[in-house]
């Protein structure tokens, strides 16, 4: 079972997320949610104290407190991070690496980016030892 965090300040983006994943593979993520960067930090800080971290992070570019960008920053680099903007072109302080990747809002399809979630979380599992 992967366990996924969505940082995003819209209410309504959180839930579709939430929903569209927990639909989609019949529950078998456990899904919570941050309104902000911050808030996202301390699940994932409080997480990773509990031995229970995060397999993925999907997060907003704008937020209040502390931006997508900011959280990235202070998270593991190995820990993939889907960044989500609704800018017309990628912020430039967004690096691409193996872990993170950049999507933007709306989402053409959100059934293709729920696919693309669970395919990435598998690539993972199949990778760790």
């Amino acid at each position: 079972m992967s366990r996924i965090l969505i940082a995003d300040d819209a209410r309504d983006i959180r839930e579709m997320l939430g929903i569209a994943l927990a639909s989609a593979d019949g529950g078998g993520h456990t899904i919570d949610f941050a309104s902000n960067g911050q808030q996202a930090l301390e699940m994932w800080e409080a997480s990773r104290d509990e031995n229970r971290p995060y397999s993925l992070v999907v997060t907003d570019f704008r937020m209040p407190i502390l931006d997508g960008i900011e959280l990235m920053a202070r998270l593991p680099e190995d820990l993939p991070v889907i960044m989500a903007t609704a800018a017309d072109k990628p912020p430039y302080e967004f690096r691409k690496t193996p872990s993170r990747e950049l999507v933007t809002k709306p989402f053409a399809s959100i059934l293709d980016f729920i696919t693309h979630i669970n395919e990435l979380l598998e690539s993972r599992r199949i990778q760790q030892p």
